[in-house]
């Protein structure tokens, strides 16, 4: 019988696999490892929640109580809003799409005009 080690993923110390997929040395190290991860992602997540936040309260003082409206891309940009932080695109055309943000309780549907 073969006895198989590796490295684990946390702190790189050789280990005796007791299975065949195990990638850490102890429930110590996948705890760390996981937690690690866990916050670094938290952070990303944040810092994108207020990036749309933002931009979503841009579009609103915009476009007030309606649901579609076609904004210049240059009123947004003056304003900071992101293009690059839309939530999704919606095609309009065959080769033409635009970003939409979608909040929990209401979708509003932007068509930015490049002049």
């Amino acid at each position: 019988m073969k006895i198989e080690k590796s490295n684990c993923k946390f702190c790189s110390s050789k280990f005796v696999l007791k299975r065949s997929d195990q990638k850490f040395c102890s429930n110590k190290c996948r705890s760390r490892f996981n937690n690690k991860n866990s916050i670094q992602n938290s952070e990303i997540v944040k810092k994108t929640n207020k990036r749309l936040l933002k931009d979503y309260k841009i579009l609103l003082s915009y476009i007030g109580t309606k649901k579609e409206v076609e904004v210049v891309d240059g009123i947004l940009k003056a304003r900071g809003f992101s293009f690059v932080s839309s939530t999704h695109f919606e095609e309009i055309d065959s080769n033409k799409f635009h970003p939409c943000m979608i909040c929990a309780t209401t979708e509003l549907m932007v068509l930015i005009l490049k002049y």
